[in-house]
């Protein structure tokens, strides 16, 4: 009986898997209002960008700056080149104390932002605003493992509630700069 282990990459003809790398792909600032709901209509912001690098997920997080002024209004969801939608965060209508934004700094890419971790030992929903440092996701990164990192990334914002779960909103919620940061095995033309 012979058994021969074969390269997942050398399934596909003239494709070689490289040594993992780490990379940030970010949005650039956005500054995007994100709309209020409208009775029963509730419309998305959805941004996106395109990542050129080909290669397969490793490990995923996924960072968003966003000036709010109450967080708890929130449903954030990461579309990846493959389809994949995690959900990063659910409205958080219990979730207390109320308080704006994710991350802090200036509303740019340059802010410091909120990361979604799955490693990370605090649920998203456990945390309180502005959300300083990394939090576990409502769904799992890891549902993007062994997708493809090339390709359009998108992310979706929902206003749950018109001005915020406490009331009148002060001021406009607007989606600042946002980012993956992914661990990926590279693969190139032989």
């Amino acid at each position: 009986m012979c058994v021969v282990a074969v390269a997942t990459a050398a399934l596909v003809p003239g494709v070689v898997e490289a040594k993992a790398k780490k990379k940030t792909f970010s949005s650039g600032t956005v500054n995007r209002a994100i709309p209020q709901p409208m009775g029963i209509l509730q419309p998305m912001l959805q941004t996106n960008f395109r990542v050129k690098p080909r290669g397969k997920i490793k490990d995923l997080n996924v960072a968003v700056r966003i000036s709010a002024p109450d967080a708890r209004d929130l449903t954030l969801a990461v579309v990846t080149p493959s389809l994949t939608l995690i959900r990063l965060k659910e409205h958080g209508f219990l979730n207390e104390p109320a308080g704006p934004d994710f991350g802090s700094g200036p509303p740019t890419c340059s802010g410091t932002p909120t990361v979604f971790d799955t490693q990370a030992p605090t649920p998203i929903l456990q945390g309180a605003p502005p959300f300083l440092g990394s939090y576990a996701p409502d769904g799992s990164l890891k549902g993007a493992n062994r997708g493809r990192v090339d390709g359009k990334w998108a992310l979706w914002v929902l206003d749950e509630f018109a001005g915020t779960i406490g009331g009148p909103s002060s001021g406009a919620t607007v989606l600042n700069c946002w980012k993956v940061t992914v661990r990926y095995k590279p693969l190139r033309r032989k």
